[in-house]
């Protein structure tokens, strides 16, 4: 690809990434339906922050935002009326969080690193809107990084905290984050290169695109760029290999038939929002056997215990696990919490459910 393409997407992708004072919004809306319902979710970064490669960077120094109440912040401003707002600050890890959450200054404002924020109709639920939104956005475009595919998850969730308790969950939560989103990343960067090179139509698609932005690019293409595309090719095969061994891990939790629905998806981004969550359930749903046989995997693959986590996050989590997990706050501590079967199969079925979303 020539210097003039590659600075044409660089240009494009950096609409994403605009200081918040410079612009409230970026450009891109998430759904608009029949104009009754609208929402938008946007990362935007301080000039201090280059875009996350591996995920939201700091996320063990994070506050509550929202456009009203009691984690009001003026760094969200209302786009829509019947619209909430929610969201993440990124700040330094020398920030006294217990004193800025009572009140924020504008020091730490001007300090923030990152927002991470979403917005949704109110008729809906986060999550719901969440998924309502990438169920209907064209299947061509995949507009969510896998690095900030677990913090989409956690501030969405969070979303559907009551603001009196939602600190002090994020706060318990936040000294993992970073350790979550560094193991689950490569699962997540699994899903999505295996649904590129998988039999869903759209993949297809996408391929056939790409393989003709390269044709095109042939005809202008200096030797360098040649060897960059073809060491770009190598590494890909290689992430094959890598990646082969966590999908296999995956489906030994989930079975065949599960991954080869999300390979065949036509969205893959809900796809991926979906079986994350679904995982999850399954594992703290699960009966004695299943658990024992769970157990096996994730000792053995002990990244894969950064799973255990998403099905708490949901505003139903039972107190008495809450309890439990700050006592315990650790990957290896929640998976002896999970292991040891504390929470009786009905309290599980209790606390997370059977809705499918």
């Amino acid at each position: 690809m020539n210097h003039d393409k590659k600075q044409q997407k660089s240009d494009v992708s950096h609409q994403w990434h605009l200081p918040l004072l410079e612009e409230q919004w970026p450009w891109a809306d998430v759904f608009t339906m029949e104009e009754t319902f609208r929402g938008r979710y946007f990362y935007l970064y301080s000039i201090k922050e280059e875009a996350p490669t591996h995920g939201l960077p700091g996320l063990a120094s994070i506050l509550p935002i929202a456009s009203s109440g009691q984690c009001s912040s003026p760094l969200l401003v209302p786009t829509e009326e019947g619209l909430l707002q929610f969201g993440l600050l990124g700040v330094p890890p020398q920030t006294d969080l217990q004193q800025e959450y009572a009140s924020m200054t504008i020091d730490t404002l001007l300090a923030a690193r990152w927002i991470f924020a979403v917005e949704w109709a109110s008729e809906m639920a986060a999550w719901e809107a969440l998924l309502f939104t990438f169920d209907r956005l064209d299947p061509l475009l995949l507009c969510l990084k896998p690095a900030l595919m677990l913090a989409l998850v956690f501030v969405t969730r969070m979303a559907e905290h009551p603001q009196c308790s939602v600190f002090e969950t994020i706060i318990t939560w936040a000294p993992l984050l970073d350790e979550i989103q560094e193991q689950l990343l490569p699962l997540i960067l699994t899903l999505y290169l295996h649904w590129i090179e998988g039999p869903s139509p759209v993949a297809q698609q996408i391929r056939d695109l790409e393989d003709q932005d390269d044709q095109d690019d042939l005809e202008d293409q200096d030797d360098q760029d040649d060897q960059d595309d073809q060491d770009y090719l190598v590494r890909m095969e290689n992430a094959k290999t890598i990646f082969q061994y966590e999908l296999d891990t995956l489906r030994d939790i989930v079975g065949a038939a599960r991954i080869d629905v999300l390979l065949h998806a036509e969205r893959l981004i809900p796809a991926v929002l979906r079986l994350l969550d679904e995982v999850s359930w399954s594992l703290w749903k699960s009966s004695t056997d299943l658990r024992e046989q769970y157990g096996s995997v994730l000792k053995a693959h002990p990244a894969f215990k950064a799973l255990l986590p998403i099905a708490l996050w949901r505003s139903e989590a039972p107190p008495a696990l809450t309890s439990a997990l700050r006592e315990q706050l650790s990957l290896e501590g929640l998976y002896e919490l999970w292991q040891s079967g504390e929470m009786a199969p009905e309290q599980r079925e209790d606390a997370l459910g059977n809705d499918e979303h």
